[in-house]
């Protein structure tokens, strides 16, 4: 799998191992949940992620890091 839709599932957290069997992922869509909160090794697994949507969620800041990243993060609250 190379691409995974997860828009409006009302997901509220981000967990280390989420993610853990889909290191093949190039991008990956989290847009319109309620995501407050997301671990800071939830992405490690995904060493091929490209691009993340996270757009509309209830994010205030934002701390794990990833390599080779674009990150669309519009309608956050970011500080």
């Amino acid at each position: 799998m190379r691409d995974l839709n997860l828009n409006r599932n009302q997901i509220t957290t981000i967990n280390s191992g989420d993610f853990q069997y889909l290191g093949s992922l190039v991008a990956l869509q989290l847009s319109e949940n309620k995501i407050s909160h997301i671990s800071n090794d939830a992405f490690d697994p995904l060493i091929n992620l490209r691009t993340l949507f996270i757009s509309r969620n209830q994010l205030k800041t934002i701390n794990f890091q990833h390599p080779s990243l674009i990150m669309n993060d519009m309608y956050n609250e970011l500080l």
